[in-house]
């Protein structure tokens, strides 16, 4: 009798925790139903900003792996729209061992290999560059001329048979342009924008939230469009001391060996390509190499934040469970970790929003952690049997 290993263990504890999510993918395709179309956007960019944007890909891409979720389109940011922001240049060149600002290009790469993996064909395009003050709201009299990643939306929404999920896990502005040029499409088309963005405290800003510093105007724009709008405020406030976590605030975090030893040996040659900050030229050998499998281990110690993994479960139809089960939104109920609240909120251009619980429904939620104390384990416990699925 073979012997079971405690990898093979560990796997196998998280499969059965997968299984609702399985199941429920092929019950939908013998019923004939599609998976939700989503669009991924995002600043992927290599070298990475965070790592976390890659384990946002992989998530998105393991979701389709499964027909959770139909994974149409991936668009990058222009890292063009940094040149213009000393002020974020500075703080990249200090996150940066060196010191030094690196110039940074949307990561193909790390597409490339995931389409590579999973045998999927997804394309990837990038965005514009702004052309006025990133404070200034989206103005349809004052658009980049070069529009390529907002035609790319554009013609998915109009193209598509069924509403479109998008998903913003960077700058706002490419999807803030495509929804002020083509507002009745986003009404009809879009089936709601997960807006990984911003704070939920509602006091003027100490430290503005990344996403929202890329360009505040678009930011603030997202909140006019025509479509349900699903707003995951990264933390309750962000301050020159540090994060402010609390119940309107979507981040978790945890140790890399967590989950890195766990998954697949290619998907853990795409995470340390990516970490070890590899050109992008070699992506195809070094995914082939079985070797690299363990160039992963030297960043199993490496704290790891995430923000953006309930967006992507909910466009599908799925929650989790504060046990960390992922099952479908109609039965999780009083067991769901998370849930998505109602509100009525306004935002200026500067990135403030003013927002309050809504009496009645309404096309704006906020996210909203039911128990904080059991939030990032049963998170953590979801990632990673959602990630496990990649072969």
């Amino acid at each position: 009798m073979a012997r079971l290993t405690r990898r093979d263990a560990l796997l196998s504890a998280a499969l059965v925790s997968t299984l609702p999510l399985l199941l429920d993918s092929k019950k939908a395709a013998a019923q004939g139903k599609t998976p939700r179309p989503l669009v991924h956007v995002t600043d992927l960019f290599r070298p990475h900003n965070d790592p976390d944007d890659h384990w946002d890909l992989a998530t998105s891409y393991a979701l389709a792996f499964r027909d959770a979720l139909d994974l149409v389109a991936v668009l990058a940011d222009n890292p063009e729209n940094i040149e213009k922001l000393p002020e974020l240049k500075k703080a990249l060149a200090d996150a940066m061992d060196s010191g030094v600002y690196a110039t940074r290009n949307p990561d193909v790469a790390a597409v490339a290999q995931l389409n590579y993996i999973t045998g999927k064909e997804v394309p990837v395009t990038t965005g514009t560059i702004w052309p006025g003050i990133p404070g200034e709201k989206v103005r349809e009299d004052n658009l980049p001329k070069e529009l390529r990643g907002v035609n790319m939306l554009l013609d998915i929404l109009k193209r598509s048979s069924q509403p479109v999920a998008i998903l913003t896990a960077g700058s706002c502005q490419d999807v803030a342009i495509a929804g002020r040029t083509e507002p009745r499409l986003f009404e009809e088309k879009c089936a709601g924008i997960y807006l990984n963005a911003g704070v939920s405290s509602q006091k003027p800003k100490e430290q503005w939230e990344w996403n929202v510093s890329l360009n505040s105007g678009a930011y603030a724009t997202m909140f006019e469009l025509p479509c349900p709008i699903y707003w995951m405020p990264a933390y309750h406030a962000l301050t020159k001391t540090g994060i402010v976590s609390g119940e309107y605030g979507t981040y978790f975090s945890f140790q890399q060996k967590e989950i890195l030893p766990h998954l697949s040996d290619r998907l853990q040659a795409f995470f340390a390509y990516m970490l070890s900050k590899e050109s992008g030229t070699n992506w195809l050998s070094y995914l082939l190499d079985p070797a690299n499998k363990n160039s992963a281990q030297k960043y199993f110690d490496d704290e790891r934040g995430m923000c953006c993994t309930a967006g992507f479960l909910h466009a599908a139809g799925k929650i989790v469970t504060s046990d960390g089960e992922i099952v479908s939104l109609q039965t999780a109920n009083e067991a769901a970790a998370f849930e998505f609240v109602p509100i009525e909120v306004r935002c200026n251009a500067d990135g403030i929003t003013d927002w309050r619980k809504a009496k009645k429904a309404t096309n704006r939620w906020i996210f909203r952690v039911r128990d904080t104390t059991k939030y990032r384990e049963a998170m953590v416990t979801a990632l990673k049997s959602i990630l496990v699925q990649i072969p």
